[in-house]
């Protein structure tokens, strides 16, 4: 009777106008439903139906034949069989589609990424992409932050800045600290803990680490927000031995706490330099201002000249018996 009331149907106005395939019947036995698809194949008065089996992997015509058994799932037009959709898998025996997670198998990015955000298909599994840890059930994968567990550098520097792995542990690399926040590496400044003169240097220049805190080399002072190490130059105060001094400006020395000029020497160059009297020079104040730099001279009212007899010579540099 069933077949009868098929072919009376298909011989009727209203399937002159429909698509060669539709559902044609659905019948429920015990909870289960079975999908019968009808795909009419014309050769004289033959027809053939193919029953669907309302899984992943069977046979489809178009995607409502596995949408209406299966949610989120589609007809693949390649392959011809139900799937699911981009993100999902099949499980239960293939009745079921459900997001895929972190190590679930895959063969493209989109398995993984339609599922889980910044994830991809590495290998053929769902891996988080560089600077991302998955969290404790794979079902996300979070930027990773400081202390999280690495294998290589990329894992913490794609995440952070200034950051690298070290035994396995998100760190900030050399020259950088936590910040206040916590949440990203900072550059160090002067008195910040350090290691090594390396890790000093990278963050402020002229530094070095001494007794465990980054300081300023010798010859130079930290400025005022600890950030940067500057030259002494002559004047400047609060130095303690020679070296202060000297190592900064050639020819000069401390003297009382300040930083000055060698006898024979006047600074020069906004004080960043030490210049040897020359005859006729006229900053000189005393004699040796101007015999310590140059034989046989003096000073003559705040200016150096050679002694009664002699004429300077060799571009002002020499007092010469005239």
């Amino acid at each position: 009777m069933l077949l009868a009331a098929i072919l009376d149907f298909l011989a009727s106005d209203h399937v002159a106008t429909r698509s060669p395939s539709f559902f044609l019947h659905t019948r429920h036995t015990s909870n289960i439903i079975t999908f019968w698809s009808f795909l009419p194949h014309i050769t004289g008065q033959t027809m053939r139906f193919l029953p669907f089996s309302g899984t992943i992997t069977s046979p489809c015509g178009f995607d409502q034949h596995c949408t209406d058994a299966i949610t989120d799932s589609v007809c693949d037009s390649d392959t011809g069989t139900c799937t699911c959709i981009s993100g999902l898998k099949p499980v239960q025996n293939n009745t079921m589609c459900e997001p895929r997670y972190l190590e679930d198998p895959c063969q493209v990015d989109l398995d993984c990424a339609d599922s889980v955000q910044s994830s991809f298909c590495n290998s053929g599994v769902c891996w988080c992409v560089s600077g991302y840890i998955g969290n404790y059930n794979g079902t996300s994968c979070q930027l990773r932050v400081l202390s999280d567990l690495c294998d290589v550098n990329t894992d913490c520097s794609d995440a952070m800045n200034n950051t690298h792995c070290v035994n396995n542990t998100c760190m900030c690399g050399p020259g950088f600290k936590i910040s206040d926040d916590g949440d990203k590496c900072a550059l160090k400044i002067l008195g910040d803990d350090c290691e090594n003169d390396f890790d000093c240097r990278v963050a402020v220049g002229d530094s070095k680490c001494g007794k465990g805190r980054c300081k300023c080399i010798t010859g130079f002072v930290p400025s005022s927000n600890k950030t940067q190490c500057k030259r002494r130059r002559i004047f400047d105060k609060n130095c303690y031995a020679r070296a202060d001094c000297s190592m900064a400006v050639s020819n000069s020395y401390c003297r009382s706490r300040q930083c000055v000029c060698n006898t024979g020497f006047y600074p020069t160059n906004k004080n960043q330099k030490c210049s040897r009297y020359r005859i006729g020079d006229k900053n000189c104040k005393t004699v040796l201002d101007c015999a310590s730099a140059v034989h046989m001279s003096t000073c003559q009212r705040g200016v150096c000249a050679c002694n009664y007899g002699y004429m300077d010579v060799e571009n002002r540099t020499v007092c010469q018996k005239s």
